[in-house]
């Protein structure tokens, strides 16, 4: 395997570590559904925004704050190595 197939296989591994955890933590933090969790992970890390549902208290605010900053930049991660996988 070469080094880019692995870069973006670690990628990927870390970016569902990050989702898991994400949801884990909506649904504990703020007692959401596994739908709703999964929905506010994907919200948080694609950077679409909260329209109509927002984190409700200051651990889930802290918990979307390092979701933007993990999420984001591993998902950015996952999308340069697969656009230079194609190559």
């Amino acid at each position: 395997m070469d080094a880019l197939k692995l870069r973006l296989r670690v990628f990927l591994v870390v970016l569902l570590i990050v989702m898991g955890l994400g949801i884990l933590g909506f649904m504990i933090i703020e007692d959401l559904s596994l739908a709703d969790a999964f929905y506010f992970s994907i919200v948080t890390i694609a950077t679409v925004g909260y329209g109509d549902i927002h984190p409700a208290t200051q651990a889930g605010k802290i918990l979307a704050v390092v979701l933007i900053i993990t999420g984001v930049g591993t998902f950015l991660g996952v999308v340069a190595n697969a656009t230079d996988n194609a190559q």
